[in-house]
């Protein structure tokens, strides 16, 4: 490949992560999920800030490694922590764009049915009932390793199965549950395209098992084969992308509508004499996908934690690939009278203007990449704690203040906070002594719109509580305030 179809790609992968990008409202750093994850990096790069939180992030950080890979490099490399977020995004954009574009190179004849796949990719949705975005406007390990298991696929199609099953491996790493359903799809794959393969396939399997089965028994899934109680499950007892056993019928159409688009764009294929090896292969993989989903079903109508706390829903994002890029392949090549750059240029309108709408329209007041903490009183409260009390001060803010003001107490001030509304009812899921708390402490404050001082006052004697931060005036004693918030004193 010469140096001018080498630029060609270069710019051409930028554009598509900067259409992702503006198709999620531009980047952010964080927001949203980044509350759990940032103070987990945090708290593995200096253990002493967190000391009451810790119970909350060891809840689900315990279970990966991703936090401990972050605090290493920062530790490392003196890298700040803003920067290897965008690095992190960046490059997991780049990375599932580029294997996306190889998977379509083996689907399709024409370079503009490829374009076009990776087009239809910027267009950020939602995975109808599973909490997850195709993309994110933030760095997320999730979407780090689904990017290794697109990259596995292209590793599948192009012959490399040892490679593929490397890729799969580097994203259990990175998100356990998200590399754990590629491995169940290239398990799938790799069965069907190396034959030869099937013995040791079987041996992983039967080790794989014995693994989990101690890990249930006395490791670190130890207590997960329990039904939830109603303590337990109170905290997150609404996020219905848990529990699909409550899905409404339009729900199950709009999802089960997927792997039958997989299914007959493999059988257009076969028709017309196209379909690889591999591809039979990867169908394969999403009907197993599809039958682990199915199979586990029973066991979150029984509330058994481990299952609850898998989230199998989320395996129709790996089906959700494969029916988009099927699709694409569909509309550019696979009809009669199909026009590759038509469907090329018509995605490209979709995904500019979508991008465009998003940032100009929607969110206006965002710029494009935010790469720090957005600026403005609440993190200037944030960053007046962070200076001036000590890393044990114990802050009681609105328990919505993530969604609110833009960011977590943990973030802005990196310091301990009575509840964090979202994010802690979230990690409820993983240990029902957190579950209790978070739901205690939601309870204790009630309205926050409505908190007096004396209401204030018997929080803190109860929880042990140090600062208030609060958008009002109240008859406490006064120890900062900004443009908008005040930050009293508790005892």
């Amino acid at each position: 490949m010469n140096a001018r179809w080498l630029a060609l790609l270069g710019a051409g992968g930028a554009v598509l992560v900067l259409l992702a990008i503006g198709n999620a409202a531009g980047y952010r750093y964080g927001v949203a999920d980044q509350a759990f994850y940032i103070p987990s990096i945090l708290h593995a790069v200096t253990p002493s800030l967190f000391p009451r939180d810790a119970l909350l992030l060891d809840a689900q950080s315990r279970l990966m490694v991703a936090d401990d890979i972050a605090a290493w490099v920062i530790v490392s490399t003196g890298v700040a922590l803003p920067s290897l977020m965008l690095v992190g995004y960046v490059g997991s954009l780049a990375m599932l764009f580029t294997a996306a574009w190889l998977v379509m190179r083996r689907l399709a004849r024409s370079p503009w049915t490829a374009a076009a796949g990776c087009l239809a990719l910027t267009l950020r949705h939602r995975i109808t009932k599973t909490g997850a975005n195709t993309l994110e406007g933030y760095f997320h390990p999730r979407v780090a390793a689904f990017a290794c298991g697109v990259s596995a696929c292209a590793a599948l199609a192009s012959g490399r199965v040892a490679a593929a099953w490397g890729l799969v491996t580097l994203s259990l790493v990175l998100h356990p549950t998200t590399g754990l359903w590629w491995v169940v799809w290239l398990g799938a794959a790799t069965w069907v395209v190396r034959p030869r393969w099937r013995l040791a396939l079987a041996g992983a399997g039967a080790a794989g098992t014995a693994i989990a089965t101690a890990a249930l028994i006395a490791g670190p899934l130890a207590g997960r084969m329990v039904a939830m109680d109603a303590a337990w499950l109170q905290p997150f007892a609404t996020k219905d992308y848990v529990f699909p056993t409550d899905w409404s019928v339009g729900s199950w159409l709009v999802n089960l509508l997927l792997p039958a688009v997989v299914v007959a764009v493999w059988q257009r294929r076969r028709r017309l004499g196209m379909a690889a090896a591999w591809e039979t292969g990867a169908v394969a993989g999403v009907l197993l996908l599809l039958a682990a989903f199915l199979l586990s079903l029973p066991l979150i109508a029984a509330d058994v934690a481990l299952a609850v706390q898998l989230q199998t829903s989320r395996v129709f994002w790996i089906v959700d690939l494969f029916a988009v890029l099927g699709a694409v392949w569909l509309l550019a090549e696979g009809v009669p009278r199909s026009r590759p750059l038509a469907v090329a240029l018509i995605l490209l309108l979709a995904s500019s203007s979508r991008a465009v709408y998003s940032v100009r329209v929607e969110h206006p007041e965002r710029r494009v990449i935010e790469a720090n903490l957005v600026d403005g009183p609440w993190r200037d409260v944030g960053a007046w704690l962070a200076a001036h009390t000590p890393s044990s001060t114990y802050v009681l803010a609105d328990p919505g203040h993530d969604w609110k003001f833009g960011h977590s107490v943990r973030l802005t001030a990196r310091r301990d906070v009575l509840v964090e509304g979202v994010k802690d009812a979230a990690v409820s899921l993983y240990d029902r002594q957190v579950a209790v708390r978070v739901q205690e402490r939601l309870d204790a404050i009630g309205d926050f719109g409505v908190l007096d001082a004396p209401g204030a006052l018997a929080l803190a004697r109860r929880f042990d509580l140090d600062v208030l931060v609060i958008d009002r005036d109240l008859p406490l004693p006064e120890l900062y305030r900004n443009a908008r918030f005040r930050v009293y004193r508790l005892r």
